[in-house]
């Protein structure tokens, strides 16, 4: 990095893992603070790309540190949480520092190994580390690029006092280290004269040295997303050191401030928009609208793990899963993923289309994000555990009631739209009766029971939540085992719902307006 910067260039860095000794180095170097890259606790990779491309586009170069070996990450799946995994998931080239100590021809059989053992990650180029002298070096790079087709573009060599210093748990912090500028520049000084960083860039596509701007605005401002910072901002604020007692207060007024303070918002935003232009306000009232629906990202969810289920294996499927659902998916079967994911789909087919819709229709952007907030309110603390239990439990009160309506309506639209499908009508009307009122939620077991009658498939049962074993009542007959293409037919329901229900809340609407209006 230092030797990037010295030829002009703004670098951005990274570090892969959740490392804050490496990264105060990287900023010391930069200037720019250095952005973690972790799989593990951005398990979205949506999320992490976001979190790349948000600095990315900042700089000429962007470097990303590391972890470990290049396959090395969480237990033995050589994409989870390690250097390569990033790699892949970002497109970005490695190039691979290799130990060059008491060696000369095995290097290339180490290089050799490296590439073959996944073609999909794109090793760039070599650079060799511990080389004892030039002709050492030479005797390296020779065999590299005799026995494989990738280019050695330097060497670093053997230097007393040249090492940073590090304990047990790796580098010893930036802070605590007097030297460290010292070294560093040493480090760069002896870089700068034995790394052709020139051939490396010039071997490199176009496309892979700068930020590629993405196919639509990621960085405009979604609502959703700052009621959720909010919500994150006011527990940090306000409720890590009170009492039980006091939390359960607090937990009302977060709700107060959040759910009233977003439709004061919109109602403001609106009139501002309306004032400035007529056609402004018209954007910003269908933008606002339109970002309270989640019928589009929710069916995207579920056809990801379709594609993992049919394409790739049941391991990525399980990683997929993860992130749309609760529970632990690391023991999971095909069919439990599935099951999993159809879940997920019924459920939000009320939260996040239906209700979404209903309270648009009576009260416009204003009333639609005023339910978003409480919905986003209940996804965010509204958790029977010790550590949400005072502070959400008005929150998920709240949500089951403003969710009470649209859960019955989600399932008489479902159950049309099965019929519509020509799927089984007769047993989603008798287990959409029997067991709507089954799950431990008084809304959640309404879709999902017409959804597992009209597949003809059970859902629910055991799961495994942060390592305990929770029983939940099943719902609807095992006519036979779900299979991945339910996800596609889910889907398609969760599509034909949306048109129904906002066929009906237009034509609703349209009478009171002229009728009545």
């Amino acid at each position: 990095m230092k030797l990037l910067q010295k030829q002009g260039y703004k670098i951005q860095p990274y570090k892969v893992g959740p490392d804050y000794v490496d990264t105060e180095y990287h900023t010391r170097i930069t200037g720019k603070h250095s952005r973690n890259l972790d799989m593990f606790l951005v398990p979205n990779t949506d999320c992490l790309r976001s979190l790349f491309e948000k600095e990315a586009h900042q700089a000429d170069i962007c470097v990303i540190e590391g972890v470990m070996g290049l396959f090395d990450g969480l237990g033995v799946d050589k994409d989870y949480c390690s250097s390569a995994g990033i790699a892949k998931l970002l497109n970005c080239p490695v190039l691979l520092v290799v130990d060059g100590q008491s060696a000369s021809t095995s290097v290339a059989a180490v290089v050799k190994g490296f590439a073959n053992f996944d073609p999909e990650v794109n090793i760039c180029g070599v650079l060799i580390n511990k080389v004892a002298s030039e002709t050492h070096y030479q005797l390296i790079r020779k065999a590299v690029e005799k026995y494989t087709d990738i280019p050695v573009f330097g060497y670093l060599k053997r230097e007393k006092g040249a090492e940073l210093p590090s304990r047990q748990l790796g580098l010893i912090p930036d802070r605590e280290s007097k030297d460290a500028t010292q070294k560093i520049q040493k480090i760069s000084e002896s870089l700068e004269k034995t790394f052709d960083f020139k051939r490396l860039v010039e071997s490199l596509p176009e496309e892979e040295l700068s930020y590629k701007a993405p196919k639509y605005p990621h960085n405009w401002p979604h609502p959703i997303k700052s009621i959720g910072n909010f919500i994150d901002w006011f527990q940090q604020r306000y409720t890590q050191t009170k009492s039980e007692n006091e939390k359960y207060r607090w937990g009302i007024l977060l709700f107060l401030v959040t759910v009233f303070g977003t439709g004061l918002i919109t109602y403001f935003i609106l009139k501002i928009s309306f004032l400035i232009h007529p056609f402004f306000g018209t954007f910003c009232y269908v933008y606002l609208a339109y970002t309270t629906l989640a019928t589009k990202s929710l069916s995207l969810e579920g056809k990801k793990v379709y594609q993992k289920l049919t394409l790739d294996t049941l391991n990525s499927a399980r990683k997929q899963v993860a992130m749309i659902v609760g529970r632990d998916t690391s023991e999971l079967t095909e069919e439990e993923i599935t099951k999993a994911t159809i879940e997920t789909v019924a459920e939000n087919t009320s939260d996040g289309v239906v209700a979404p819709l209903l309270y648009l229709f009576i009260g416009g952007p204003v009333l639609a994000m005023m339910y978003k907030a409480v919905n986003t309110l209940d996804s965010m603390v509204g958790y029977v555990t010790p550590k949400y239990q005072a502070i959400g439990w008005f929150s998920a009160k709240m949500d089951d009631l403003w969710n009470f309506i649209p859960a019955r309506l989600t399932w008489l639209f479902l159950l049309a739209s099965a019929k519509l499908l020509n799927l089984n009508v007769a047993n989603a009307w008798a287990v959409g009766k029997k067991d709507c009122r089954k799950h431990k939620s008084p809304n959640s077991g309404f879709p999902e029971s017409i959804v597992a009658g009209a597949l003809g498939i059970q859902l629910g049962g055991t799961h495994c939540y942060h390592g305990v074993e929770i029983y939940k009542p099943t719902i609807g007959v095992t006519l036979r085992s779900a299979e991945p293409r339910d996800i596609l037919i889910t889907n398609t329901l969760l599509y034909v719902t949306s048109i129904l229900s906002l066929s009906i809340f237009s034509s609703i609407a349209i009478f009171f307006t002229y009728y009545l209006f």
